[in-house]
């Protein structure tokens, strides 16, 4: 037996999201922090006062400049930050970011040192501030980075593409890439953009997709107790979005598509929509004005009952804007394969989504913002039933192997260990190490 001798590590995660709120980022924060405690480690979560998606503080919890609960070996430090609402402006949005960036690293300077900061902070904003606090304090740090900036920002015309501003944008972000030890990216194609726009030298990034637990999503009936308590119709083929309805998903051509299928009689298709975002109360008017009742809006889900809820679909539905894919992956793709149901996705067919279903044959690729095509790739879909089961089954297949929650968080421990070992904390066996064996 081959023994391998790993120090007990402190590791500081920084995010501005975490339990109690439920969005896909926050679920998997406190998935990573438990973990590394289960192996021994030390970890202290930087985070802020639970506000979204309502973008008020949460019952039962009192904004202050910092606040500290110990769990265990897990350490909690809510930090002050100006609370996100779906009605804030995008100024708001960028003020709630650097004040937590602000209160957190001020906190890091005032904690012991940790062995490893990992941030997962919004870039150009937020994460440059903790890259620059690891370096004063002489800590590596692994910049976690779930979009690309400016791209995305461009994609979803919040900038102009290629403007000033996407310029400056682009420099801080090169900049913050360089100077961090490790940059972890979700694809092959953010690592080639780094590589390319940042000069960020390979061995600098590290690929680790973002996951689920799937031991908590199994592919259930659809005729289950949720579709029965919602009142969707047996009698109909659920076409589902579920998640955030934000500029860049492109969710909004779905009215569309809904009023597509309708005019062509294609009344037994029913678009059912999950989530919130600032999309949605245009959305829900539209909907309104043209009396459509083949689309249907529901609010974001508990996460106990996701097996339930995405066993009701038939087809998952995964639009973008045009050039946001290839800048961004939503978490959404993971759960989707995760249930076992086929995938529409109406992305750019370069980008790593389209790359990843057709990898995975678990679904169709058709053009972004196109409600004809998306229209017409549910019908086709609806009229195979024998390639909706073998694409949803594919799809389980490949989460299995590439997105699992286990696979994701031994790469996340490794690359840690690693890190820390670069800077001399593999020692021999004493009190508080962890000891592996293999």
């Amino acid at each position: 037996m081959h023994l391998t001798v790993t120090k007990a590590m402190k590791i500081a995660l920084v995010c501005p999201v975490y339990p109690p709120e439920i969005v896909p980022s926050a679920v998997m924060q406190a998935q990573l922090a438990e973990s590394l405690c289960a192996k021994g480690h030390h970890v202290t979560v930087y985070t802020t006062f639970p506000s979204l998606p309502q973008g008020r503080v949460f019952d039962g919890y009192r904004r202050s400049l910092w606040s500290v609960l110990q769990q265990g070996q897990l350490r909690l430090i809510r930090c002050f930050s100006f609370t996100i609402g779906e009605k804030r402006t995008r100024l708001w949005r960028a003020l709630s970011h650097l004040s937590f960036a602000l209160t957190s690293a001020l906190r890091l300077l005032l904690e012991d040192k940790p062995d490893l900061i990992v941030a997962n902070m919004a870039p150009v904003i937020s994460s440059p501030i903790i890259v620059m606090t690891a370096k004063l304090l002489k800590v590596p740090v692994a910049n976690n980075i779930q979009d690309l900036f400016p791209e995305a920002v461009e994609s979803a015309r919040m900038i102009s593409s290629g403007g000033l501003a996407a310029k400056i944008a682009l420099w801080i972000d090169r900049i913050t890439c360089r100077m961090a030890d490790t940059t972890i990216v979700l694809s092959e194609s953010f690592k080639d953009a780094l590589m390319k726009t940042r000069k960020v030298p390979a061995e600098k990034i590290e690929i680790i997709r973002s996951w689920v637990d799937g031991s908590k999503i199994k592919s259930m009936s659809r005729d289950n107790s949720w579709r029965k308590e919602t009142e969707i119709p047996l009698n109909k083929f659920v076409a589902m979005f579920a998640g955030t309805m934000g500029l860049a998903s492109g969710v909004d051509v779905l009215v569309d598509v809904a009023a597509k299928l309708r005019n062509d009689g294609h009344d037994d298709i029913l678009i059912v929509c999950i989530g919130e975002g600032l999309l949605k109360p245009k959305m829900v008017q539209s909907v309104s004005e043209q009396r459509l009742n083949n689309i249907v809006f529901l609010p974001f889900q508990p996460e106990e009952r996701l097996s339930e809820v995405q066993s009701t679909a038939d087809v998952f539905l995964l639009p973008m804007e045009k050039s946001h894919a290839v800048s961004s992956v939503p978490s959404k793709l993971i759960t989707y394969l995760a249930v076992g149901r086929p995938i529409l996705a109406a992305v750019d067919a370069g980008s790593s989504i389209a790359k990843r279903v057709h990898l995975a044959n678990c679904g169709l690729v058709v053009p972004p913002g196109d409600a004809a095509e998306i229209a017409k790739g549910l019908i086709e879909m609806k009229a195979d039933a024998l390639k909706l089961e073998k694409h949803g089954s594919n799809g389980r297949k490949f989460f299995q192997q590439y997105m699992d929650m286990p696979i994701a968080l031994a790469e996340f421990e490794s690359l840690s260990s690693r890190m820390v070992a670069g800077k001399g904390c593999t020692k021999t066996l004493s009190d508080g190490d962890v000891l592996n064996t293999h």
